[in-house]
């Protein structure tokens, strides 16, 4: 019912003003408003791909995950290791599941910029841990993550991950430098 949804939402709206979480909302309640929100939102990787030079949208801390009750204070903390990183980023989120997709802009054809991306994903691996989160809570590990799996497994399940590849992959010739010894 129609009715009853605009009450719950003014309920939310309520809440988060109260504690500081929002100042404003955009109200999407038909297919079309929605549609359009959709539209936005699938367009806004690559339009912030597309951005004028060598500063870029990078994916390297996109995937985090925390519990959803802790979400606000992660991504206060977030916020300080960019800011402490002189790095702006662009968020978006699974919101209800604690899924972050956060995108720091870094130009990676500079030394400092590789400086920076590598000193934000380590932060952003500590305060994952400290979150008690994932690092990867919708993709893959790969290759940007894989120098903080045994940090986030532990070493005992580490060692496990490498036995494992080594029984299957001997010559380590299946996606050499992924997940464990990279």
């Amino acid at each position: 019912d129609r009715g009853e949804l605009l009450k719950r939402i003014e309920t939310i709206e309520g809440e988060l003003k109260k504690v500081g979480s929002a100042t404003s909302f955009y109200r999407a309640v038909s297919a079309a408003e929605q549609g359009r929100i959709w539209k936005l939102r699938k367009a806004s990787l690559g339009l912030s791909m597309a951005v004028a030079g060598d500063d870029k949208a990078i994916a390297f801390v996109e995937d985090t995950a925390v519990a959803p009750d802790r979400l606000k204070d992660y991504i206060q903390r977030f916020q300080e290791i960019l800011d402490r990183h002189h790095t702006p980023a662009g968020f978006y989120a699974h919101a209800s599941v604690g899924l972050l997709h956060i995108r720091p802009v870094i130009d990676l054809k500079t030394n400092t910029g590789v400086q920076r991306f590598s000193a934000i994903a380590d932060d952003v691996a500590n305060l994952v841990l400290e979150f008690g989160g994932a690092l990867s809570g919708e993709h893959g590990d790969g290759l940007v993550r894989a120098p903080f799996q045994e940090r986030m497994f532990g070493p005992t399940l580490y060692q496990a991950f490498r036995e494992i590849k080594r029984t299957f992959d001997p010559d380590g010739l299946l996606n050499p430098g992924k997940i464990v010894d990279a």
